[in-house]
This record gives structure tokens, sequence and C-alpha cells, in this order.
């Protein structure tokens, strides 16, 4: 732990330190200029450039919905199961067949 002498000793040394930046007067203007400049690469360069990894992400999101859509329409078809079930079952009450 640093001791009170030292820190006193250091204060005078912090307050005559000062930075003096140069000036740059074009500053601005090529601040203005990088921010007008069209950035980045066209999305044909980009796509050329990067076409493994497009590639593997469009199949992945097929293989993704097919499955996830797989997956909903068994639920589905599980539900109306049970339901045509329960209604099959609710008509065949014995309390409401007539005898012929």
């Amino acid at each position: 732990m640093p001791s009170p002498d030292s820190d006193a000793s250091l204060a005078p040394a912090l307050a005559a330190w000062r930075l003096e930046p140069t000036r740059d007067p074009g500053f601005r203007g090529a601040v203005r200029a990088r921010l007008a400049a069209p950035g980045g690469l066209p999305w044909g360069v980009y796509l050329r450039r990067h076409a493994g990894p497009v590639a593997a992400a469009c199949v992945l999101a097929l293989v993704a919905g097919g499955w996830l859509g797989h997956a909903q329409a068994r639920a589905r078809a599980a539900a109306d199961r049970d339901e045509l079930a329960e209604s099959y079952v609710r008509a065949l009450d014995a309390r409401s067949l007539t005898a012929p």
C-alpha cells in the first residue's frame, strides 16, 4: 500500500503535466468524407467472397425450419387425433343410445 508521502509528491507532478495535441485543420473534413463514402462491399462481392458460410447458414436455416415444422405438425396431428377420439367416445355414451 502506498504511503501518504508518495501521494503528496505525485500531486505536483500530475498538476504540471498537460497534454497539448497538435491541431489538424482537415480533421472534420476527413471525418465527413469517411462518413459519406460508401462503406463495405457490395452484396454480390460479399456473397462471392463468403460463399461457404452463407450457403451453410442457408442450409442450416432450411433444416431447422423443416425440423420445427415437422415437430409442430406432429403435435397438431396428435391433438386432432385426441379430440376425434374424445368426441367418438362421447358419441357412444350408453345413456344417449336408443334401442331399435
